[in-house]
């Protein structure tokens, strides 16, 4: 428990140090976020249209669905899509240059659940650990939040 004096930078600044970080893939990116982005902390991406919010979102999640000796949490995520498919289709091209970057390593996807090595991991292996919610309203969200990534 903090101290009345804590201030709420000491709080974050603690916090950020002890979170594991996922590298965004973009050198500049994680030189400026001091290695990438903290797990654990909401970080704001905002920008211009076409400035390439929602590329770097879709690279963070094949980022984090990466085994650590890659750079990446070895985890799943959930991509809320709130603007129709398009997105989804560019998420399933990356994963496919995923494939062919990664695709000689061993652990990934479905493949890492069954321990299978396999130099011809397809983009969908990449996919295996991504959740893609369709929301349209602040009830479903709502929902989604608290029923499933809460948990």
């Amino acid at each position: 428990m903090a101290d009345a004096t804590t201030t709420a930078l000491a709080l974050w600044e603690a916090r950020a140090s002890t979170s594991f970080v996922l590298p965004s893939g973009c050198e500049s990116i994680d030189e400026l976020l001091q290695g990438g982005f903290r797990c654990g902390i909401v970080t704001e991406i905002c920008g211009e249209a076409s400035a390439g919010k929602t590329q770097l979102c879709l690279q963070l999640l094949l980022q984090c669905c990466l085994p650590r000796s890659l750079g990446g949490l070895q985890g799943t995520a959930c991509y809320i899509c709130t603007e129709g498919v398009g997105s989804v289709k560019r998420l399933h091209d990356l994963a496919q240059l995923y494939a062919k970057r990664y695709g000689a390593v061993m652990g990934i996807g479905a493949k890492r659940k069954r321990d299978v090595p396999s130099p011809k991991l397809t983009g969908n292996d990449f996919l295996d650990g991504i959740f893609v919610e369709q929301l349209y309203t602040v009830n479903d969200l709502m929902d989604l939040v608290v029923c499933n990534v809460a948990a």
